[in-house]
């Protein structure tokens, strides 16, 4: 008569194999989410992007208005360089979605589209006579603006009191390179419950690039949207870190 022998499956490597397909899976969504095209889900504007479940969105100013009808190039559309009309293909993985904002030269970097955002909403209030005025005053401003200026010339502002259309700037002493950044705060969403703030972020590049939507890469389930605390003492984006004293405001 046979002796069937038992196998004992132990506890532990049943938890240890569920763990690592857990953990295989979930890698393999995270790199598929970074891996999406462009605009993946086809937004027309920046007020289109959904808000992370628990938050919504609270300021209701003109400017508000104006950076959530900022309008985005559908899917698939990257960042291409604007002197040649080659993709950028590093930027491409960090772009969340591109704008469809027609730049004013072909060297437009981080410094002169914030300059520029800044100014079409400007000009949106009526504050400049005419588009040709507006434009040439824009391309005159480039000239004198880059990340340097911006920090020592604008006002700072409170992370606990950050509005649309403010900026997150530093310097490239501060980054200990041959060039800063700065980028754009496009939306705000902010939880209720606890009052955490999330923020849109967008960005130019240097030498020239689409202006685009930054993609959370450390949360790719809550991207575009970038988390920002009132005791921060530096903010962490995709693409650069910013000081606290870097948040600043077009008067």
């Amino acid at each position: 008569m046979e002796t069937i022998s038992k196998v004992k499956i132990k506890p532990k490597r049943i938890i240890k194999w569920s763990l690592f397909i857990v953990l295989t899976l979930c890698g393999a969504y995270l790199a598929w989410l970074l891996l999406l095209p462009s605009n993946c889900m086809n937004h027309r504007t920046v007020g289109d992007i959904p808000t992370p479940i628990g938050y919504h969105r609270v300021e209701n100013s003109p400017k508000a208005e104006f950076f959530r009808s900022l309008e985005l190039q559908p899917r698939g559309h990257g960042v291409k360089y604007l002197n040649s009309g080659k993709p950028q293909r590093l930027l491409n993985r960090l772009s969340y979605a591109t704008l469809a904002l027609p730049p004013l030269t072909k060297k437009e970097d981080c410094a002169d589209v914030a300059v520029h955002l800044n100014g079409e909403y400007r000009y949106s209030r009526g504050i400049y006579s005419s588009r040709k005025g507006f434009e040439k005053q824009m391309r005159r401003q480039f000239v004198d603006s880059n990340t340097g200026t911006l920090y020592q010339q604008l006002p700072t502002r409170q992370i606990k009191d950050l509005q649309i259309g403010d900026v997150l700037v530093i310097t490239k002493e501060q980054l200990g390179g041959k060039m800063g950044h700065i980028v754009t705060i496009g939306d705000i969403a902010v939880n209720p419950r606890n009052g955490t703030k999330k923020v849109i972020l967008i960005e130019g590049n240097f030498p020239g690039v689409t202006p685009h939507v930054i993609k959370n890469v450390f949360n790719p389930l809550q991207s575009p949207w970038f988390t920002i605390g009132e005791d921060d003492e530096r903010i962490l984006t995709s693409t650069c870190w910013y000081p606290k004293e870097g948040v600043k405001y077009f008067n």
